[in-house]
């Protein structure tokens, strides 16, 4: 089943919620490794891997996207290590619970929202399963259910991952930051507050910057906010910022792929967070229409989103905005305004994004019931990826081949806006690393210059797509459930 990588960059991230597995297992001095299939494995080394390794349990970490890869791969491993018991995580899991567990016999343990207490308890084998909370199992041919695991109010108290049992010389992109859980919003199209919560939950400033100050002192200065709501305190952002110049920690930067709320952040503390190494950010605009915004449950106006904009933009930041292109009630028009909002900011990047509907969410049950689905939810779901330009579902307002054009129309008049502030970018970054080198101004601009032609810039940015089925069954930690000496 494919999914849809960049073939340029081939960035693979360090999965920051494994790491936090991982990092529970070994301080409860539980033994455990970690195998991911998106460092070029195959199936036939992830099964190698387990006869040498010979784990007591194999943990799997999955999304929704690509379930029936997975289900399948499960049968593989289950037909060549019968005894070995599986344990799922994830989002697909937490979000649809015993139905996962229905449709994959292979399955034998379910872990639902945050796992480390769980799998710890679940490995250190002191409590009978019926007693662990937030564990689905399997008793008598039935799926049970312990119950809810309360949600970790004190993050401080997990310890942040140190990718120990990772291969980590393989894994690039930068450290990942997870420094908040939660999310009290209600976007009609999200299933965070299925797997983490409506909660909000924050780690303190001091322990964000103590994991900081762990890997610059390693040399690593590069890292990625992997948070769904980093800014939803002011107040612990800035104290964050303030801690990190007062360990005098220098040459960081920090990028906020996921999306910061606009209505969360003002010019002080963009300012503060620039200076502090925060240089890439984004919003998760989605639409540039009140009453669309209403519909969607985003939970903020339009004022606020663009004062956001233009604020990070003062302030020195590269700001990328994300659309959702058929949100219901969303027109031709309602996409134009939506484009006019990029156009009139100097941002770093503008990307419009089918609009993709997840089981569990609102939006999926309002397709459903109105029948406007054009792609089967199995089908989309174990073949597709918010990139690709066929919609999944049509609206009354937008039919399908509308859909499809706007997708192309609307990103491509976007590209080429953006690619001239890329360029700058990109000069500027070239040049100030020569002149690291010790090459004079002059000379490092017209370097820069040189080297940063279009022909590059569309190679940077515009490269194939191609699909790999490892992305599927990317992530597991094999577990020998023996205490270490």
């Amino acid at each position: 089943m494919p999914h849809y990588i960049n073939t340029f960059y081939k960035t693979i991230h360090f999965p920051a919620g494994l790491g936090y597995i991982s990092e529970a297992l070994n301080q409860a001095n539980i033994e455990n490794k970690v195998f991911d299939m998106l460092l070029g494995y195959s199936e036939e080394d992830l099964m190698k891997r387990i006869a040498e390794y010979k784990p007591d349990l194999i943990g799997v970490s999955m999304m929704t996207f690509g379930y029936l890869y997975n289900y399948n791969l499960f049968k593989k491993i289950k037909a060549g290590f019968r005894d070995i018991p599986i344990a799922l995580g994830g989002p697909h899991i937490s979000s649809l619970r015993h139905k996962v567990m229905q449709e994959s016999a292979e399955i034998d343990y379910g872990i639902i929202g945050e796992g480390e207490d769980t799998i710890v308890e679940l490995c250190q084998d002191k409590l009978p399963v019926s007693n662990i909370k937030g564990l689905l199992y399997r008793e008598n041919g039935n799926i049970a259910y312990t119950g809810d695991r309360v949600w970790i109010d004190d993050l401080d108290r997990i310890s942040f991952p140190r990718f120990s049992n990772f291969e980590f010389n393989k894994y690039d992109g930068g450290i990942p930051l997870s420094t908040s859980r939660g999310c009290p919003y209600a976007c009609i199209f999200c299933t965070i507050y299925l797997a983490i919560g409506k909660k909000m939950r924050m780690r303190s400033a001091k322990s964000v910057v103590d994991e900081i100050g762990y890997w610059h002192n390693r040399g690593y200065k590069t890292f990625g906010v992997a948070d769904d709501n980093f800014s939803a305190s002011f107040e612990r952002v800035s104290e964050i910022c303030k801690e990190i110049k007062k360990r005098g920690l220098k040459g960081l930067t920090f990028t906020c792929g996921n999306g910061l709320r606009a209505d969360r952040v003002n010019l002080s503390l963009l300012k503060e967070m620039r200076e502090a190494g925060f240089k890439y950010i984004s919003f998760g605009v989605e639409s540039a229409n009140e009453h669309i915004l209403k519909v969607i449950k985003k939970g903020e106006d339009i004022r606020a989103i663009e004062n956001a904009i233009k604020d990070a933009c003062d302030a020195g930041i590269c700001v990328t905005l994300f659309f959702l292109l058929g949100s219901p009630g969303e027109t031709k028009e309602d996409l134009q305004k939506s484009v006019d909002l990029s156009l009139r900011y100097p941002v770093y990047d503008s990307r419009f994004y089918n609009i993709v509907p997840y089981p569990g969410t609102e939006l999926f049950e309002w397709i459903k019931k109105n029948n406007y689905f054009v792609r089967d939810p199995v089908e989309y779901l174990n073949s597709g990826s918010a990139w690709v330009a066929n919609p999944i579902f049509f609206t009354p307002e937008l039919s399908l081949k509308e859909r499809q054009k706007l997708y192309f129309k609307l990103n491509r008049k976007l590209k080429n806006h953006t690619l001239k502030v890329k360029r700058s970018v990109h000069m500027e970054q070239v040049k100030q690393k020569l002149m690291q080198l010790g090459l004079p101004h002059w000379f490092s601009w017209i370097i820069a210059r040189l080297y940063y032609t279009r022909l590059v810039q569309v190679r940077l940015f515009n490269s194939n797509l191609v699909h790999d089925s490892r992305m599927w069954f990317n992530k597991a930690v094999f577990v020998r459930t023996r205490i270490k000496s």
